[in-house]
């Protein structure tokens, strides 16, 4: 049975981690800031792992086969300077750091979990891997110490010790962070408020939901996977229209729909992921579309009211 560190175990992705490996036989260490916000499911270990703890990495187990990389800093301000130095500190040195112990200890395999944020703006429709990476915009700090740590993998990776960057779009589910577009459309529409859209009509997103990221870095675990980096998306495009009818009709289908437009005459932005390589090599298939992804997460968030 494979024994699988999973940092970040608290957290949006990490916690669907260790509940989808769990349900597959996997053994899991879950590796938690606090042991208060631990993951509580099934028979698993878990420990204390602050990135910037230099006495947590004390207590890493020796015998583990693969490590899932879900912990990061997420700013609550994405286009603030002052967050640039532990943006750096915990997404680029600790992944680096965390890389090596990896290896110095023998693990086989490392998935680190990267996003989209990385490529140059503005980018084609759809993304491929091959498309260039330069962070730009409000997103610039996050994006450069997410790209620090794929970097970091990259070099790392070697013959004895598999290294995979996986590049999502923006993630939602039960737990996932009071910010970003689609939480503010959710918020909205249960509180029968007006849902207001500023951008281009024809911008088309990628909003991929947690569990078809748990099942990614399941697919990668089971097997050796050839390249250094994959897109892994929810494989259809959006329009932030359509994002907020889909809110609406799920949080709030007795109420009136009232969304307000104001278009932006600008060029329009595309941000979705190409995700045919991991199709083709990973058989990576999405399962959740929006709205069905957003009806599982109104009934997990039900299941804890």
């Amino acid at each position: 049975m494979k024994r699988i560190l999973v940092t970040g175990a608290s957290g949006l992705l990490g916690a669907t981690v260790v509940k989808t490996l769990i349900n597959s036989d996997y053994s899991v260490v879950a590796a938690c800031r606090t042991l208060d916000s631990a993951p509580l499911v099934g028979d698993i270990q878990v420990i204390t792992l602050d990135l910037l703890n230099e006495k947590d990495w004390a207590s890493l187990p020796k015998n583990i086969d693969a490590v899932a990389h879900c912990a990061a800093y997420v700013p609550t301000r994405f286009n603030d300077a002052a967050m640039s130095d532990t943006l750096w500190r915990v997404n680029g040195l600790g992944t680096l750091k965390l890389l090596k112990w990896a290896k110095e200890n023998g693990v086989a395999q490392f998935i680190y979990c990267s996003s989209h944020s990385i490529y140059r703006r503005p980018a084609p429709y759809p993304i491929t891997e091959e498309h260039s990476v330069y962070p730009s915009g409000g997103t610039a700090y996050y994006a450069i110490s997410k790209l620090a740590g794929e970097v970091f993998a990259s070099c790392m990776r070697s013959d004895s010790f598999n290294v995979c960057s996986l590049r999502m779009p923006s993630l939602y589910g039960a737990r996932m962070k009071k910010s970003g577009v689609l939480y503010h459309f959710v918020t909205q529409a249960r509180a029968g408020k007006t849902i207001k859209i500023m951008s281009s009509l024809d911008s088309l997103f990628d909003f991929l939901y947690v569990q078809d990221a748990a099942y990614a870095i399941q697919l990668c675990l089971a097997k050796s996977p050839k390249q250094a980096y994959y897109n892994i998306g929810s494989g259809k495009a959006i329009t932030l229209k359509e994002l907020a009818e889909a809110c609406w009709a799920i949080f709030a289908p007795h109420s009136p729909v009232s969304i307000f437009i104001e278009a932006d005459e600008t060029a329009p932005i595309y941000n979705v992921l190409d995700i045919s390589r991991a199709q083709r090599e990973l058989d990576y298939q999405p399962a959740f579309d929006i709205w069905t992804g957003l009806r599982d997460m109104k009934a997990h968030q039900e299941e804890k009211l």
